[in-house]
Parts: C-alpha cells; sequence; structure tokens
C-alpha cells in the first residue's frame, strides 16, 4: 500500500533504548561515588590545613605566655575526633579557638605517638603527645581515608 508510513517508534525499539539508558547509568554510578569519596578527602585535608593554620597563628601569638622550657609547654593543640568527625584546636588554657568538621565516610589518622592530637610550643615545633616535653615532627604526618577513595598522605608544614 501506497501512503502508509509508520507514527511513533515501536514496543521493542522502546525497551532497546531504556536497556541503553539502564546499561550507562550503572557503568556511571560508581564513578559518581568514587568522585564524592575523593571530593570528601580533599575537604578532609583542606579542614585538617586550616587547623595546622590556625595552631601556628596560636602558637606563634603564645597569649597565655607559656615558656617552650616549662613541663607542659604546648602553646595549642589540634584535637581529631573521628567519631564525631571533627578537628578542634584549643589554646594552652583548652579554650576552644577554631572547630570544622569533616564527613561521616572519612578518617583522618596521625602516626601512633601522636594519638589523635597535634600539640605545637611558641616556637611551632610538634610535640609527642605522650610526653609534651618532647619535640616530635614525626606528628606532621597523617593519612586520610574515605570509603571508596585512595588515600591520601601527606605532611603538614
Amino acid at each position: 500500500m501506497v501512503g502508509l508510513y509508520q507514527k511513533g517508534i515501536t514496543l521493542i525499539e522502546l525497551i532497546i533504548t531504556l536497556a541503553l539508558v539502564a546499561v550507562i547509568i550503572a557503568s556511571i554510578a560508581p564513578l559518581g561515588r568514587s568522585w564524592i569519596a575523593t571530593a570528601h578527602v580533599s575537604k578532609a585535608q583542606s579542614v585538617l590545613t586550616q587547623a595546622f593554620n590556625k595552631s601556628k597563628t596560636e602558637a606563634l601569638r603564645n597569649p597565655n605566655k607559656v615558656l617552650s622550657d616549662a613541663t607542659n609547654p604546648t602553646v595549642a593543640t589540634i584535637t581529631i575526633n573521628n567519631t564525631a568527625k571533627t578537628v578542634t584546636v584549643t589554646n594552652s588554657s583548652s579554650a576552644t579557638i577554631w572547630n570544622d568538621s569533616f564527613d561521616q565516610d572519612t578518617t583522618i589518622t596521625l602516626p601512633t605517638a601522636c594519638s589523635s592530637k597535634i600539640l605545637l610550643n611558641n616556637t611551632v615545633q610538634l610535640l609527642n603527645s605522650s610526653t609534651p616535653a618532647t619535640i616530635d615532627n614525626t606528628c606532621s604526618s597523617y593519612t586520610i581515608s574515605a570509603s571508596s577513595a585512595q588515600s591520601v598522605t601527606g605532611v603538614l608544614r
């Protein structure tokens, strides 16, 4: 017959199109999760760097006049709480001077000697958290990991 033309799409064409869209979405979803986890690691690294900068400023200002030869010469402390997902900077009087949070799927790890704290004296030297009168530069290293992203290691400077 002359003049008969098909209008619209057939059911088979619709099913094939939907199947292709589903395959594309399924292949992109893991990339999205990885991208989000990488963003969470970057945010945690930024929070830790900000905390270190705030603590260096506090250590240099040394408003409570803590001497570096004291039995506890800590002027500023960075505390990392992986349960509450917070990073807090306190001064020598334990008053909070800065606080921020990082994402729930992210963990910040310090060397074993540092536990979950980074201590600074009035000359911005890092101290050992178990014996605060001891200078310990290993406390400047860290590892940040998230659920489906590569871990990032770094050194605070």
